[in-house]
């Protein structure tokens, strides 16, 4: 299966628990999944909804900007969590798909 790259560009929790069960299903058919949480998404990491789709392997990537507007320390949140820009997520597309919600 391709890789899935689902990007969060929201607040909106319902948009989010979307991208995260796209997520857990990608990731449970063994495909490399991940989810990228722009700037004002990035506050929904604080909690456990993607915590389904990490447990079956999903990445999950934070906006640079969006930690730092939302006056976050990656340190302090989970240690799964990475964080990253768009061009780092671009370069590392390949040939998986993209899906915006």
């Amino acid at each position: 299966m391709q890789p899935l790259t689902l990007v969060v560009l929201g607040p909106d929790p319902d948009r989010a628990a979307g991208a995260a069960a796209m997520a857990a299903a990608a990731a449970a058919l063994g495909a490399e999944t991940t989810i990228y949480l722009h700037e004002g998404a990035v506050p929904l990491a604080t909690g456990t909804l993607f915590a389904d789709a990490q447990a079956l392997g999903a990445r999950v990537i934070l906006c640079q900007t969006g930690l730092a507007a939302a006056a976050l320390d990656l340190s302090d949140l989970d240690p799964r969590l990475d964080s990253g820009g768009l061009v780092g997520l671009f370069a590392g597309l390949g040939n998986g798909r993209l899906v915006v919600v």
